[in-house]
């Protein structure tokens, strides 16, 4: 999201029904039941079935163990993958094993390997519900909208009555762009569910479709390989070419930078200035925003001026790249901080090089040492704090990138982002990437402004 010459991304996301109980067909082998430790137990069965292959009793038991020792959220994912390897080999054509393991990578937020495991499932049970359910979703948190939405259609006609893929399929639509088609699944889910609440929530995202819709419904559109654009009004006569060329340009910086050339085609909006503010809930300070892979902007004044946009998009870029790479799991200070540096990078040619009002307040920052902690920093649109206040917290979260490129160069970026995209929290990724753990890290940064500056 950019504040007027600040910027800020909302990222957008929802929390998925997740996992269902284990509930192995297969039934169970009572002779090796006296046999107490796991590992012992496992060993036990192999020998048996070494003897004895075709002994389909204690094949489904052998299955079972390894389903239980792998389902344990306690275990490693390398272990926990190992356990699961087997129970596939015993039943190849069993979708079970298959969409089990696409819950443990779920539950990891490792995305990317849940989807193979549960597109395995998938074709061995195309009519498993709970399976593209969770497909679906894992699409959806990847911003793979095009693939969640063939997915929770399948859904749907399978199971046509079910509040919560309309809940999904709306979601889907809405971050597509689709506005018209995510009111009317999220209005057939209403009817499906007695729960006020439900009703309550549902009935605030119709509302907010149809502001969408109604802000953006007599738009223009730009479409290329990379960005569909929208312009609203007859905005595009005025700045198309030029918002073109400019998204082709930072688009180079920005994805060698993040180290993310997508297949989704990035989508940006620009509003009428008041409806940008109203339907976005965004206070004046909000120059732009990103969320999900959509980049929204309000025609406004600057926007005749190449360096100003050019900083813009290459902000929100940033933004939408990395929700891409980590699937969303990002925090703010990283987002904001390599939001930031791009922007410097695209306005000056050089991502060290800041603004006059962020040299001020970076002197000021070294002379009073008072350093906010970037686990905590804050930068909602919502936030009605004032200006120096806000650009204050840009700066800090810009510096702590800064320092991570100045100790351990693209390559500790690149691992940080890396570990995010594999579902890690902020502590362990910062730790993958810096040998540092998030304390260490901070400290270390401090003492970098204060001496190194």
């Amino acid at each position: 999201m950019k504040p007027k010459n600040l910027f800020y991304a909302v990222i957008s996301g929802i929390i998925f029904l997740s996992f269902s109980p284990l509930c192995t067909p297969f039934a169970s082998a009572g002779n090796s039941s006296l046999i107490q430790n796991s590992d012992d137990k496992l060993e036990a069965l192999r020998k048996i079935l070494k003897k004895d292959p075709n002994n389909i009793e204690i094949k489904a038991k052998l299955y079972e163990e390894l389903i239980k020792l792998a389902t344990n959220p306690a275990e490693k994912i390398s272990e926990r993958s190992n356990c699961f390897q087997e129970a596939v080999e015993l039943f190849p054509e069993s979708h079970e094993a298959q969409y089990y393991w696409g819950n443990a990578y779920l539950g990891e937020k490792s995305y990317e390997e849940a989807i193979y495991h549960f597109e395995l499932a998938a074709n061995l049970n195309p009519e498993y519900i709970d399976c593209l359910i969770q497909l679906g979703q894992c699409y959806y948190y990847s911003l793979k909208l095009e693939e969640a939405i063939s997915t929770f259609e399948k859904a749907r006609k399978i199971k046509p009555k079910d509040f919560y893929i309309q809940y999904c399929l709306g979601l889907a639509y809405f971050d597509n762009k689709d506005f018209s088609s995510a009111i009317e699944h999220w209005e057939e889910a209403i009817t499906l569910t007695s729960n006020g609440q439900e009703q309550n929530s549902v009935q605030s995202l119709i509302n907010k479709a149809k502001e969408q819709l109604a802000s953006t419904e007599n738009s223009t559109q730009d479409e290329n390989q990379r960005f569909i654009v929208y312009y609203a009004g007859d905005s595009q006569k005025d700045i198309g070419q030029l918002t073109t060329e400019i998204l082709e340009n930072v688009y180079d910086q920005v994805s060698d930078d993040i180290q993310c050339k997508p297949d989704t085609k990035i989508h940006v909006i620009f509003f009428r200035t008041d409806d940008f503010y109203s339907v976005n809930q965004a206070n004046k300070w909000v120059g732009a925003l990103a969320q999900g892979i959509k980049i929204l902007v309000p025609l406004e004044q600057g926007y005749s001026d190449p360096a100003n946009i050019k900083a813009i998009f290459a902000h929100e870029l940033t933004h939408v790249l990395i929700n891409i790479r980590t699937s969303q799991n990002c925090p703010t200070w990283i987002h904001e901080g390599a939001a930031v540096r791009s922007e410097m990078q695209a306005a000056n040619g050089d991502p060290t090089i800041l603004y006059p009002r962020y040299e001020a307040l970076l002197a000021k920052l070294k002379e009073e040492k008072k350093y906010d902690s970037i686990s905590t920093i804050n930068l909602s649109p919502s936030r009605s704090d004032s200006n120096a206040s806000i650009l204050n917290g840009y700066l800090q979260c810009y510096l702590a990138i800064r320092f991570l490129y100045d100790r351990w160069g693209t390559q500790g970026m690149d691992d940080l982002l890396t570990s995010l995209s594999k579902g890690s929290n902020v502590d362990n990724a910062v730790e993958e990437a810096t040998g540092r753990n998030l304390q260490q890290f901070q400290t270390e940064l401090e003492d970098w402004i204060s001496f190194s500056l």
